[in-house]
């Protein structure tokens, strides 16, 4: 199982309501004085080369004292909070590699909530926000306004993504994620963590029996599986957090 949507927007209105603000390149931290200064240095050694920080430079002191994303760093702390890892940060890698379907956004459509909403065109998705109701999205839009929400018919949004270990009430039709060339078809797994307990479980414990580790395969996923689960993320150059995700299985699979 994944993380439900309701729980992912919950924690984006959580950032809402505290009042996040926005920083180039941040995800959820907090930020201070001495980091302020440091962008405006960075900012000023070479505008040229830092332009993209150069809103964060001028403005960023109203955010002394607050946590603080940039639009994709927002996703990525919200996807952080419930154990997604893997989260690339930037719009366009988000869209391209950590959403398990895609589409254009049509007049009318309905879109579950939880789903990244995107600017931009085919080529390129520049900005990124989350429904959080049918008809509002909660972006960090900016260092002037921080994280706010916008209404869907806002016609800066164009495309829509469903992120890879969410459950979604439904899923709209739209593009899945293409497979690598000459490949096999890769199956989906749920993400797992302690606690669980179901046939993927059982499958889980199979596939780390098979590896090496010594576990009953009962479908629980007790301290005992997640010890083996870490112990597999060790060998294997994996982020030791004992949660099973894409990458972990993806290792499991091979």
């Amino acid at each position: 199982m994944g993380v439900k949507a309701a729980d992912f927007v919950k924690s984006t209105e959580e950032a809402y309501s505290e009042k996040r603000g926005y920083i180039w390149a941040t995800a959820g931290e907090t930020w201070t004085r001495k980091k302020q200064d440091a962008l405006e240095n960075k900012y000023k050694s070479n505008p040229e080369k830092y332009n993209n920080y150069r809103m964060s430079a001028e403005h960023g002191d109203k955010w002394i004292g607050h946590k603080v994303d940039d639009c994709s760093g927002l996703v990525k702390d919200m996807a952080r909070k419930h154990g997604l890892t893997g989260i690339y940060h930037g719009s366009n890698s988000q869209f391209k590699k950590n959403c398990f379907k895609t589409g254009q956004i049509v007049k009318g459509m309905k879109l579950p909530i939880g789903a990244l909403i995107f600017t931009g065109n085919e080529a390129k998705h520049d900005h990124v926000g989350i429904l959080v109701t049918e008809t509002c999205i909660t972006e960090a839009r900016g260092t002037l306004y921080g994280v706010v929400h916008t209404p869907i018919s806002n016609k800066k949004w164009t495309y829509w993504g469903l992120l890879e270990g969410v459950d979604y009430d439904f899923i709209p039709d739209g593009v899945d994620k293409p497979e690598p060339t000459n490949s096999k078809k890769a199956k989906k797994h749920p993400t797992l963590r302690r606690g669980d307990r179901d046939d993927a479980v059982k499958e889980l414990q199979t596939k780390l029996a098979n590896a090496g580790s010594s576990l009953s395969i009962d479908g629980i996923f007790g301290i005992g599986t997640q010890s083996a689960v870490k112990s597999f993320q060790r060998s294997h150059g994996l982020v030791v957090d004992g949660i099973v995700g894409p990458k972990t299985w993806a290792e499991l699979d091979k």
